[in-house]
């Protein structure tokens, strides 16, 4: 057994660890008011936080020195999110499109997240203890969606479905019978209204990469 954890400590020492971001933070948003967002954020983002950096923690104690920590996405832009809080007030939205609100509320956990990171650096200085900040990755897929190739009329909307705005409709998601199925998904940015397609992460995970990897040090 001593040999065991001995192994998987170096595995980890020679590992770069993504510990994943808690999304029962967008599962509450979703069943939620709009009036009580802002109640969610003094009050249920600290305790969010509180377990992700204790996860950096104990994987750092198992091994680990570098540890990305992923940050929320701009759910307002999510379509499933698009179509939950739908509103007539040209104010809700961005210059994106998407719901300033939620956005707001992501950035708020995010920033929360990035000073609690940068506790845990004070306190493992031999760690390498980084934020994958997805926020911006997804917002440059936005910025850059026709040179990407992306049908720019379908940012906010996904390509398994159909109803509403943003082809979303919660009694008919994709897969079920008779909604279709979009015959170039690689146009497309979103995938089932929540998830994106698999060319739209392909391009985070390159941002993503190309943001990362200077600071990683072998």
């Amino acid at each position: 057994m001593f040999a065991t954890i001995q192994l998987n400590a170096h595995r980890l020492h020679h590992a770069l660890v993504f510990v994943e971001r808690l999304v029962a933070m967008t599962t509450i948003m979703a069943s939620s008011k709009a009036s009580l967002w802002k109640k969610f954020e003094p009050t249920y983002i600290p305790q969010v936080v509180q377990a992700i950096t204790d996860a950096v923690r104990e994987v750092i104690h198992a091994g680990a020195v570098r540890v990305v920590v992923p940050m929320n996405f701009p759910i307002g832009c999510i379509p499933i999110y698009l179509t939950a809080f739908q509103t007539s007030d040209p104010r809700a939205y961005d210059n994106m499109g998407c719901l300033a609100s939620l956005n707001g509320f992501a950035r708020y956990h995010n920033d929360y997240l990035q000073s609690a990171l940068a506790e845990l650096r004070t306190e493992f200085p031999n760690a390498v203890i980084l934020y994958g900040d997805c926020y911006s990755a997804f917002e440059s897929i936005i910025h850059r969606a026709a040179s990407l190739g992306f049908d720019v009329a379908m940012h906010r909307k996904h390509v398994a479905g159909f109803g509403g705005a943003y082809n979303f409709d919660t009694n008919r998601m994709c897969g079920s019978p008779g909604v279709p199925v979009c015959p170039n998904p690689a146009r497309c940015i979103h995938w089932d209204g929540v998830h994106l397609t698999q060319d739209a992460y392909m391009h985070m995970a390159q941002w993503l990469l190309a943001d990362l990897l200077p600071e990683v040090q072998y």
